[in-house]
């Protein structure tokens, strides 16, 4: 049996858990820079990851680079659940 999507009002919740979970900080906030919180490259491709197979969305680490304060991605995140309603996202390439 397959685990439903979580809605996009629960991503920034779960942004935050699976962030907290691998920087072992139970007290980061939406407001919180992945980055400046402790977060390497390495961390960013784990969360990611772990955010795709949550949300059964196609992400891509440049996201959280672009947009490294949790809320600013997991609101990012939410827009893209929101436009596939479904449907596999790709985010176009760089150039």
């Amino acid at each position: 049996m397959t685990k439903p999507s979580p809605a996009p009002a629960d991503i920034p919740a779960l942004v935050v858990e699976i962030a907290g979970d691998l920087l072992d900080d139970a007290d980061l906030s939406p407001d919180a820079d992945f980055f400046s919180a402790g977060g390497d490259s390495m961390l960013a491709m784990h969360l990611v990851s772990r955010l795709a197979r949550a949300t059964g969305l196609r992400l891509r680490v440049r996201l959280l680079i672009a947009s490294p304060v949790l809320g600013d991605f997991a609101a990012a995140v939410a827009r893209l659940a929101e436009e596939s309603d479904g449907a596999t996202v790709r985010l176009p390439s760089a150039r």
